[in-house]
């Protein structure tokens, strides 16, 4: 319980400062210090825990290989060091927290429910906040909302990791009267209009259809093949460059598309060393005809993995995708968030380069799982138990 308290009081620093971080240095260095923080109690949690749990000496195994390839990117392509290493927390990071939070001992529901309801109710706070004191968002030449976790996109991802929280406290019944079952209720339906309607980032709404189809219909492998053959299917356009019907569909994919003819042709400048290990990092921004007035990296985050850190450090990070998949098996609505998560990833910048709403969203990942393993209620184990010993009877009487 140390852990969850501590690292959500971490968490709130970095939600607090979030419209501040970008232009106030001082906010900056303490939301880093912050992550610091947060990746420090992980891993130490995780080490104390690695004795017991195998998945845990293999989750640190597998992050040490992947900053140990970003030091190597960094060193051979003469890049920054330091900026290396601080990019590649923000995406080890938070997968270092969720491994974290599922080595932990069996807590309360109460408890978990408490540290939910908290990270749910300072978002949706701040949010209003920004709403009130914030200028106007802007996106694709509109006019949104003020968006108060460092833009809208970032907002967007919090809110929806936000409202999958509220939705996994009412779908294990941790409260089910009074107040905060109203807070709860409330707090689902404001982040649902926040991120569908005042900001309307198209990412998080597909991956929220895409959660939901995959968790209605049960299919994940049949409905998630189908999506990825989609995505692939529209990056491979974009790659080959198709005249007919380009330009619209560039269009409607906001230049990604022609990001994706780019980042065929940067890659196949590389050498073999540039395949392995990448080109350093910040090698995958680059200007393009469609955005011109500033570099912008692939929207694909591992395209921009295989870019910067090379085929080595995609695929370790698969093969952690892959433990991550693997601890979610048996929890059809946590594993149906971790597809959403992957796909906001194979078509923007998802959630795994964006620290902030990767921690709330794998708080929701941790939470979903930990109450799905709650021992039933003490009259739902009675009940259970008058069941069965009913029917033992009628199956001796019949």
């Amino acid at each position: 319980m140390g852990f969850l308290i501590c690292s959500s009081l971490l968490l709130t620093i970095k939600l607090v400062l979030a419209p501040h971080i970008s232009a106030i240095d001082s906010a900056k260095w303490l939301s880093y210090s912050a992550d610091i923080g947060v990746i420090l109690l992980s891993a130490l949690t995780l080490l104390r825990n690695s004795g017991s749990k195998k998945r845990s000496f293999q989750v640190l195994l597998l992050i040490l290989s992947l900053n140990g390839l970003i030091a190597l990117s960094a060193i051979v392509n003469e890049a920054n060091l330091f900026e290396s290493m601080a990019n590649s927390a923000r995406t080890l990071g938070p997968l270092l927290y969720f491994f974290a939070l599922l080595s932990l001992r069996d807590i309360g529901s109460r408890k978990i429910g408490m540290i939910g309801c908290y990270v749910v109710t300072a978002s949706c706070v701040l949010a209003v906040i920004g709403f009130a004191t914030l200028p106007n968002a802007v996106n694709r030449d509109e006019t949104w909302w003020p968006a108060y976790f460092d833009g809208l996109h970032s907002s967007s991802y919090v809110l929806f990791a936000c409202a999958l929280i509220g939705y996994v406290l009412l779908k294990h019944r941790v409260y089910r009267q009074g107040w905060i079952k109203l807070l709860v209720i409330a707090s689902i339906l404001f982040c649902s209009w926040a991120f569908l309607f005042a900001w309307g980032v198209r990412t998080v709404i597909f991956a929220s259809v895409i959660g939901y189809l995959l968790y209605r219909f049960r299919a994940r492998y049949l409905v998630m093949s189908l999506i990825l053959a989609i995505v692939v299917a529209g990056q491979l356009y974009g790659t080959v460059g198709f005249n007919y019907g380009f330009a619209d569909l560039d269009l409607f994919s906001s230049g990604r598309l022609s990001m994706y003819q780019e980042k065929v042709n940067q890659l196949s400048r590389n050498d073999i060393a540039g395949w392995m290990i990448g080109n350093g990092y910040g090698s995958d921004l680059i200007q393009t005809d469609v955005w011109w007035w500033a570099e912008k990296g692939a929207h694909n985050d591992f395209l921009t993995f295989l870019v910067e850190n090379g085929a080595l450090y995609v695929c370790i990070f698969c093969l952690l995708l892959w433990v991550l998949l693997r601890a979610c098996k048996g929890y059809p609505f946590a594993i149906c968030m971790a597809y959403s998560m992957i796909f906001t990833s194979l078509v923007s910048n998802g959630y795994f380069v964006r620290p902030l709403p990767a921690y709330i969203m794998f708080l929701a990942l941790y939470m979903s799982m930990a109450l799905s393993r709650r021992p039933l209620p003490i009259h739902s184990r009675r009940s259970q138990q008058a069941n069965q010993a009913f029917g033992s009877l009628h199956a001796r009487t019949g």
